[in-house]
């Protein structure tokens, strides 16, 4: 039997310390388990959050049926270029709905108090198995090719947002594509897009050969070679109108910076051969504090739990906001900077209005990848318009 690494998707049980084990054992609501991979199984969550999106997405957003798509024509990126939105809404003014998130952002450095009705609760993760489904991680599960060997060899992907739409958006990546997959099938549903995600939760995104990676086993780093190699065929036969990737931290010891942008490039490329009018876009790199839901439990301000760090900062999460320009230029990809979808003035709290903002180090809870459904949509739009 393979033994599996705590990366990824498997999150890692000391993110759940004896402090979590202290709070009232009050039972989540069981979860509805996936049976296609189109299934939403954050119906639930999205349906509480209409009173801030409902500005924008209406109730059928959290239903299964797909709604009339919307005009958004496809524009070609050269390969030689790229653009950067330091907003993470490039190029259009933003919607009332995504002023209202980014209103939320700018505001949440001043909450000094746990919410009563904090989404996830706290009580979420003293249960390792919820405290999973809780993180985007979970929403790619069906199509997560980690742990399995058919999947790694012919990748297959999820088919989310408006899945009859004719016009396909491609998220490529390792784990951290979850942080964005709640978000993305809500706001593309709206928009008429189909998302076809690829995942491979602790396999670096960078299209590289790794002869070692972090804690990759003999048996998972061969998994992980073989899905780079099958991968981009993959993506290349949806012909779709934008490709978009996302990654996680990397291992600095064993990747280069010029290895990271050179496997970032030969993924685009290798990924568009023959579509010169695929747009490229880049997610910027996310931030990675400490674990919310332990720090949270331990320490009541939430503000002790913040993350003060941001571009230029000199700081280990800075060198990696510094370095994903460098990767949208070399791959002539828009790049979306995410930061300023979790921090404003420096400070990324773990806390947005009633929304715990990271289910773990560096993934994203399914309530607030829902919430910033607004932001993360038109930035991915706006990209595509040009």
């Amino acid at each position: 039997m393979l033994l599996r690494p705590t990366i990824g998707n498997e999150l890692r049980q000391d993110a759940f310390s004896a402090s979590i084990d202290q709070i009232a054992q009050a039972t989540p609501a069981p979860k509805k388990e996936v049976i296609e991979v189109v299934t939403h199984k954050w119906i639930r969550t999205c349906t509480s959050l209409l009173g801030v999106l409902g500005i924008a997405f209406s109730a059928t957003s959290c239903s299964s049926g797909s709604t009339k798509p919307a005009t958004v024509a496809s524009t070609a990126v050269p390969p030689t270029t790229s653009t950067t939105s330091s907003s993470g809404v490039a190029g259009t003014s933003a919607s009332p709905a995504a002023l209202a998130v980014l209103q939320t952002i700018a505001a949440a450095p001043t909450i000094t108090t746990i919410p009563s009705n904090l989404t996830p609760p706290l009580q979420t993760f003293s249960d390792p198995s919820q405290a999973k489904l809780a993180s985007g991680v979970s929403s790619f599960g069906p199509c997560d090719a980690y742990g399995n060997p058919a999947r790694a060899l012919h990748p297959a992907p999820c088919l989310l947002g408006d899945a009859q739409a004719s016009r396909t958006i491609v998220l490529v990546g390792d784990s951290n594509v979850g942080n964005w997959v709640p978000g993305l099938d809500l706001g593309l549903k709206q928009a008429g897009y189909r998302l076809a995600v690829f995942g491979f939760a602790g396999c670096p995104t960078p299209d590289l050969t790794y002869p070692s990676y972090a804690q990759l086993t003999p048996e998972l780093l061969s998994e992980c070679n073989e899905w780079h190699a099958a991968t981009p065929p993959a993506i290349a036969a949806l012909h779709p109108t934008a490709v978009i990737a996302a990654s996680g931290t990397a291992d600095m010891t064993a990747i280069s910076s010029a290895q990271w942008i050179a496997g970032f490039k030969k993924l685009f490329d290798d990924s568009t051969v023959g579509a010169p009018s695929t747009v490229r876009i880049l997610l910027g790199t996310s931030p990675f504090p400490a674990p919310g839901p332990t720090c949270l439990a331990a320490h009541p301000n939430p503000q002790y739990c913040a993350l003060h760090d941001g571009p230029g900062s000199g700081t280990f999460y800075s060198t990696f906001l510094d370095r994903d320009p460098k990767i949208a230029a070399a791959s002539g990809a828009t790049l979306i900077r995410t930061y300023p979808w979790f921090c404003k003035s420096g400070t990324c709290s773990p806390i947005a209005s009633n929304y715990l903002v990271f289910a773990d180090k560096d993934h994203v809870s399914v309530a607030y990848s829902t919430f910033i459904a607004p932001v993360i949509t038109e930035a991915v739009i706006s990209a595509i318009n040009g």
